[in-house]
Order: structure tokens, then sequence, then C-alpha cells
């Protein structure tokens, strides 16, 4: 069983805590904190109030979205059934790509403050070899860029939930960057990426 913890230190007011559970991924049991590194150089922006006209046209946009998305899984839910009824229609069996794997796993989220409150769901996780896979996400980081991210040498595993028929919900993904020491790979480190494309990083 592995567990791994994302404590978000720039908003200290709400205290969020979102952990994943990820079943049979390592032999070993432990713990990892990820806490945000602060960059020194980034410029001070000052932020203003939101007027009627802004909080109007937030919840329309989440109100399109929500339409939109709501189609989209509907529209390819419609069309894997018929896949499944009409044989003639399946698509051709593809091979396994052997630099993917999938996993189980459980999503909690709590919040402290200002109201508790905590909830929990199953999802299932892939787990993508990013130096060898050919279909590795498109708007996550390629190998490269994490190495680069995280200083490190070796090869760059991927864990993310991937879109279901149109449907995406992945709060957090982990990059697990591996060093070469010699003939042999040593986790040096753990970077994750939140839903908003900010980047956390923790030594091994």
């Amino acid at each position: 069983m592995h567990m791994i913890s994302k404590r978000s230190a720039d908003i200290q007011a709400s205290a969020a805590t979102t952990m994943v559970k990820q079943h049979n991924f390592f032999d070993a049991e432990d713990e990892v904190e990820i806490e945000k590194e602060w960059d020194s150089q980034e410029p001070f922006v000052e932020t203003r109030p939101k007027t009627n006209k802004h909080k109007r046209m937030e919840v329309l946009y989440l109100l399109c979205s929500i339409i939109t998305t709501s189609l989209t899984s509907l529209t390819l839910s419609l069309l894997l059934l018929l896949r499944r009824l009409l044989p003639s229609t399946a698509a051709p069996h593809h091979p396994a790509d052997p630099s993917v794997s999938l996993y189980q796993g459980t999503v909690w989220h709590e919040r402290r403050r200002p109201v508790h409150h905590s909830f929990k769901y199953t999802v299932r996780y892939a787990l993508v070899d990013l130096d060898h896979s050919s279909h590795a996400p498109h708007d996550h980081l390629s190998a490269n860029d994490a190495r680069l991210r995280a200083r490190t040498s070796g090869p760059v595993f991927l864990l993310t939930i991937p879109p279901s028929v149109g449907y995406e919900q992945n709060p957090l993904s982990l990059y697990y960057c591996y060093d070469l020491e010699g003939s042999t790979h040593s986790l040096k480190r753990c970077m994750a990426e939140e839903l908003f494309g900010n980047l956390l990083q923790a030594k091994m």
C-alpha cells in the first residue's frame, strides 16, 4: 500500500489536504509530504475583489463547462454502448501497451476550515513510463521536462487519472523521477502536479 499526502502551504486558512491511496504499487509502505516550493523571483501581483460582473461570468462559464462535459460524456457513452451491441462497429483489437499499467485506487479529500468536511471516491490510475510510452498524455510534462525540473538522470513514471468518456477528474498527477546509479535506478524525487498546473516537489 502506498500513500501520498499533499499539503498546500499557500492557503493556510483552508488547511486542505488531499491524499491519494494507491494499492499494490510499492512493496514498502511510506508516506511523503509534499510542500510547495516558493519562487523568490515571482513578481508580486495585487489582487482586487471580484465584481458582480466577474461573478456572473464565472457562474456562466461553470454552467457552460458542465453542459459541454455532460453532452460529450453522454455522446461518447452512447457510442461505446453501440460498439458493444454491434460487433461490426467494434474497433480493431490493439495489443496492450507494456509501458502503461492500470491500478485501482482511492482518493480522499479533507478540508478542516472554515467548515470541516471530507469525501472519498474510487478511481482507476494509469502508471505511464514516459520514456517508452507511445501514448503519453499531451497535457502533462514529458520525460525530459520532468528530468530537467527534478534534476535527475533516470527514467520518469507518471501516475495520473486518465479521462473517461470525455470526463476528466484528475486533482493530482504524480511524477516519480529516478536517478541512475551504476546499473540500478534510485527514486530521488517525487513531483505532484495540481489540477491547475502547479508543481510541488519532495525529495525522497
